[in-house]
């Protein structure tokens, strides 16, 4: 169960983030992308090998409102929202679903090396009462389903250390572009919007196209949009996977508790 005040947020997160964020470039922008330009990825896999090592160090653990879209069985889903809390040490995500209205309620909670390593969860309604508490192989084709990422990469650590793979497969590659648009901003805070694309005929990464928006004042990645090549010329590039982080809080101090299918403020059957 999720408190008014929180629920009152996660309308307020919704309505602003459907808006999307300012100051970058469209994806489907016209590109100009000269082939034989310099490669530029080394300063970007260097800030985010940096800034995972701040958030391993500083950060132990947040809460936030999640806004994610993913591409799953080549069609992309909708736009969903999550509550999620996440602690570092042991590695621990719970998550509520706020949105869709078919899936608001179903939680989620994993924590690494308990519960013989499952995912514990349940779902709403009748079925959520008939089933109770599931645990789920986090990477098994249940958990996985219409997911690109099992429930163990939740995280801006995790994200991070995504972008930083993308970096380091692609830093040796020539041929791709990386700008950088000071006064963006996403759902009202300022941010500086990294935008790296790859020209068709030359990209060998997986990503045609990816943006990253990292808040000026916490100097952390709160979203991140991957895109494909278009599939016919003059098509726009599909998403990938979308991910936005809204009313982020560092360091509240979660406890066990926080993780704990028994916790009160919990709906687990």
């Amino acid at each position: 169960m999720l408190s008014g005040r929180l629920t009152a947020l996660s309308i307020l997160a919704w309505a602003v983030a459907a808006a999307g964020p300012k100051g970058c470039p469209a994806a489907g922008a016209e590109l100009s992308v000269p082939l034989d330009a310099r490669q530029p990825l080394a300063p970007i896999l260097a800030w985010a090998t940096q800034t995972a090592a701040r958030v391993e160090k500083e950060v132990h653990d947040y809460t936030a409102i999640l806004a994610k879209r993913e591409m799953a069985g080549g069609t992309v889903g909708e736009l969903q929202y999550l509550y999620v809390k996440v602690r570092h040490q042991p590695f621990s995500v719970y998550v509520h679903i706020l949105t869709p209205p078919g899936k608001a309620g179903e939680e989620g909670i994993y924590v690494e090396g308990r519960n013989d390593g499952n995912l514990l969860g349940h779902t709403t309604g009748w079925l959520g009462k008939l089933t109770g508490t599931l645990a789920l192989d986090p990477t098994g084709a249940i958990a996985m389903k219409d997911h690109l990422h099992p429930i163990t990469e939740t995280g801006i650590l995790h994200l991070t250390r995504q972008i930083e793979t993308f970096a380091q497969k692609n830093v040796r590659q020539t041929g791709c572009t990386v700008e950088s648009f000071p006064g963006a901003s996403v759902n009202g805070r300022k941010a500086t919007c990294v935008r790296v694309a790859f020209p068709v005929a030359t990209a060998k990464a997986k990503a045609y196209l990816i943006r990253v928006f990292v808040d000026d004042k916490l100097q952390l990645p709160i979203r991140y949009e991957s895109y494909e090549w278009p599939r016919a010329d003059g098509a726009a590039p599909l998403l990938l996977e979308e991910y936005t982080y809204l009313d982020l809080r560092l360091n509240p101090g979660l406890t066990d508790a926080d993780f704990d299918p028994k916790n009160k403020n919990y709906a687990f059957p």
